[in-house]
Formats: structure tokens, C-alpha cells, sequence
């Protein structure tokens, strides 16, 4: 018996998600490729808790009053974007649901967001001017 729980064992490891070596190709020699067992912390993933911790660090407030507000935002923006509506969003820019397909465990939703150039903030101001005047 002892055996067996130990082949269990040895394969609930095998089957945990384990770091996948980062590859570096080495300059100057041909078909040498090094691989990092530590993978790089900068995946390009952001979940909702980092999210969270972002905003308490940007906003100097405590987590407890961010992270509802945080939440009511996402799911406001989650139902307008299931609605189809085209967004407004300076900072982050204008979105748009440009196509949308049904699967069996949700909706996937191809969306287009144009984000204004940084360089001058009022820039940002007088195209959502402009985007307001010729819709009226």
C-alpha cells in the first residue's frame, strides 16, 4: 500500500504546474540555448488581486474601501460589454465589441480599444470632445 500512495504522490507532483525554463539564445554560438530556471516575474498577466494592489498603491487608499469600488467598476464594464456598448473611458481609451461568439462555457468577445497618445493630457480631453460633438 505504502507504494502505491507514494505513486500518487509522484504523480500529483508530476501533473502541478511547474515553472517553465525561460530560453536565452547566446550570441556568437550557433544552436547553444540556455534555459532559466526561474521563470521571468513580468508574464504580461495581470489578475484582479494585483489589479487591486495596483489601485491602493496609485489612489494612497486603503484596500478595504478600493476593492469594492474596483469590483463594481469591472462588473459595470463586463455588463457593457456584453450589452455591445461602445465606451468612453479616458484614461484607457474608447472600446468598442467589435465581434462577439457564443462557446458552451461563456462568450468570447473581440474588442477594439483606442487609447489616445500620452504626450499631451489635453490631447485626450479635446478628442472626447470631438467624438461628442459628431455624435450629436
Amino acid at each position: 500500500m505504502a507504494t502505491k500512495s507514494k505513486t500518487k504522490t509522484v504523480a500529483k507532483a508530476a501533473t502541478e504546474e511547474a515553472p517553465k525554463p525561460e530560453l536565452h539564445l547566446v550570441e556568437g554560438e550557433p544552436d547553444v540555448v540556455i534555459a532559466s530556471a526561474t521563470p521571468d516575474s513580468n508574464t504580461g498577466v495581470t489578475r484582479k488581486p494585483q489589479f487591486i494592489d495596483r489601485v491602493v498603491e496609485r489612489s494612497e487608499m486603503r484596500k478595504r474601501d478600493v476593492k469594492p469600488a474596483v469590483e463594481a467598476a469591472l462588473a459595470v464594464l463586463a455588463e457593457a460589454i456584453a450589452n455591445g456598448e461602445e465606451l468612453i473611458l479616458p484614461p484607457l481609451g474608447k472600446i468598442k465589441v467589435s465581434r462577439e461568439k457564443d462557446f458552451a462555457n461563456g462568450t468570447a468577445y473581440v474588442v477594439k480599444i483606442r487609447v489616445p497618445n500620452a504626450s499631451d493630457p489635453e490631447d485626450a480631453d479635446n478628442a472626447e470632445e470631438a467624438i461628442a460633438e459628431a455624435a450629436e
